[in-house]
């Protein structure tokens, strides 16, 4: 025992060293300065618990176990969200483990290595625990600790200065490999998150920037004013999906039919505002009709911290105009709290993956369109004769693309181990279900309208290769107005009805959709949803990307001035 007390900690040091040396990384490249964060962590934890446990080994394995732990997870996360822990998340999955079984569920192996893994390091430290003598808390002991805390918040404060100085920090922890100390250095974003109103504050700028309207309603106009034959509206994400023609010249991707045609044959391009994962960024985009930049760098956590904060949404027009509204969830209600702040929002019903259930986490979109088929059916059995909002998700495009899914749809397609072909091949798969729901509520909705917008949440990283090492990972506000890494696609078309075509543009960014959908539909428009249409208008399509930001931030200030964005 008394050479383990020696050598023991040796060993942890090294392995934390090398953890460190592993993962922090400034995309490829060794950051000194997390490397040493990350260092002095552990020495803090591990001083800590020495104190509190008086047991050195126990307290130099579980400082290792913990720090090598954050990692793990935090990469494993990258892996599946493209995005680094946050602190947030710490929070959010002790606070609903429902989450954990969910995961469990889906990644069955991985977590079958990780529960192997935590179930060996508690039994070694119960053995340790039980085995090791308890040492005394001498002066140097405590002294020791008082250094390191000295020695880890001053890396903490270098950390923060070498970062500023990096671009756009939400996009470094979601792009950045720092998985050992990336929720550390996230925890400044939750105490950054109270000046995100600090950005819309103060007087108005002009009388005259957006014009020509200012009067109405704050949201949508009553149930009583909506057109006596108001549409159906289906509103489809389609995960990950793009046109993959521009990024490869692989044989194998090819469309006898293109899938990214609206009714009027027009080809449209959508901006979106995040790249290769965190998905919940485009719903956020598209409900709420904002540019989420403008929400950084919490944008990501606006289901935990806003719920109940935006009174003005595509979902509070659609119930003003007395539509029924219903959610189609691919995931458990729970995450990243998409049920009550979708609730929050108006949704009446949200159908999740509790209620599907689904064979596999990965359906194809015919599953999902079933569901949303099947809502309205139960709304009219029930003599609800409301027009429907759906708000469907779809996840048959979701990574990985190197295992071949549905092997038996379209099986002379199949390319195992080719990326890109298994990716278009899903991509035709995606767009022959959208054919058939068409063709069921033709067929079974005969007497209804319906207008379907469908877009793709944002791009594959199969396009990574596509762009420069700077257009992905050191994004500040220039390049976020940029860079064609966010660009993707949207769609309209109609059954039954001929949807509006005039104000929708052939380029716009996310946060005009709301103003979109509703156009389609050939709803009317009222108060700030009358702005960001005159605001799109003026600004072909752009928002964020606009060059005229003051017109922008004048939108905003009008919102918040409205109550309709409630900062606490």
């Amino acid at each position: 025992m008394h050479l383990l007390r020696f050598i023991f900690p040796v060993a942890c040091a090294a392995s934390v060293a090398a953890i460190a040396l592993w993962t922090e990384r400034f995309f490829g490249h060794l950051d000194p300065y997390r490397v040493a964060l990350v260092c002095a962590f552990y020495l803090m934890l591990a001083l800590s618990l020495h104190v509190v446990t008086r047991r050195p080994t126990v307290a130099t394995l579980l400082a290792l176990s913990l720090v090598a732990g954050f990692a793990a997870i935090s990469k494993a996360m990258f892996n599946y969200t493209a995005r680094s822990l946050h602190f947030v998340d710490l929070y959010y999955y002790f606070k609903l483990p429902a989450e954990l079984v969910f995961f469990a569920r889906h990644y069955t192996e991985i977590a079958a290595m990780a529960a192997a893994l935590v179930i060996s390091i508690a039994t070694a430290l119960i053995w340790l625990w039980r085995t090791e003598t308890r040492s005394a808390v001498t002066c140097w002991t405590v002294a020791a600790l008082a250094a390191s805390y000295c020695v880890f918040f001053t890396v903490f404060y270098l950390v923060l200065v070498n970062d500023a100085q990096r671009g756009d920090r939400a996009f470094q922890h979601a792009y950045n490999s720092n998985h050992a100390s990336a929720w550390m250095v996230s925890l400044r974003d939750v105490f950054s998150f109270a000046g995100v109103r600090d950005r819309f504050a103060g007087p108005k700028i002009s009388a005259s920037i957006i014009e020509p309207t200012r009067a109405g309603p704050s949201v949508g106009v009553s149930a009583a004013e909506a057109p006596l034959s108001a549409p159906n509206i289906i509103l489809v994400l389609h995960e990950s999906i793009i046109d993959p023609r521009p990024f490869t010249s692989d044989e194998n991707v090819f469309f006898t039919e293109d899938p990214f045609v609206s009714g009027d044959g027009v080809s449209r391009q959508l901006i979106v505002e995040t790249y290769g994962g965190i998905t919940w960024i485009s719903e956020y985009g598209a409900i709420l009709g904002l540019s989420t930049h403008y929400l950084r760098p919490l944008h990501s956590y606006l289901g935990h911290f806003m719920q109940g904060k935006f009174k003005h949404a595509l979902p509070h027009a659609l119930a003003a105009h007395g539509y029924g509204l219903t959610f189609v969830y691919p995931a458990q209600r729970s995450f990243v709290n998409t049920g009550r702040f979708y609730k929050a929002l108006g949704f009446e019903r949200i159908i999740d993956f509790a209620d599907q259930k689904p064979s596999f986490w990965v359906e194809r979109d015919r599953f999902h369109f079933n569901h949303a088929i099947a809502d309205i059916k139960a709304r009219r059995a029930s003599g609800d004769k409301r027009p429907v909002f759906s708000f469907v998700m779809t996840s048959a495009t979701h990574a990985p693309w190197s295992k071949v899914y549905f092997p038996d749809v379209r099986p002379n397609e199949a390319r195992p181990g080719n990326e890109w072909a298994e990716y278009a091949r899903r991509v035709r798969i995606a767009h022959d279900d959208m054919k058939e729901l068409k063709q069921r509520l033709a067929a079974e909705f005969p007497a209804e309208q319906f207008v379907i917008v469908g877009f793709g949440d944002h791009q594959p990283i199969l396009t990574r290769a596509h762009f420069s090492q700077r257009n992905l990972h050191q994004m500040d506000d220039a390049d976020l107005r940029t860079s064609a890494i966010f660009e993707s696609f949207y769609r309209i078309d109609g059954v039954n009805f001929i949807p509006a075509y005039d104000e929708a543009p052939k380029r716009t960014e996310i946060g005009y959709l709301a103003n979109i959908v509703l156009s389609a539909a050939r709803l009317p428009l009222a108060g700030t949803f009358q702005m960001r249409r005159d605001l799109m208008r003026n600004c072909a399509g752009l928002l964020f990307r606009c060059a005229n930001q003051v017109a922008v931030m004048e939108l905003h200030r009008e919102i918040i001035n409205r109550g309709e964005i409630i900062f606490d």
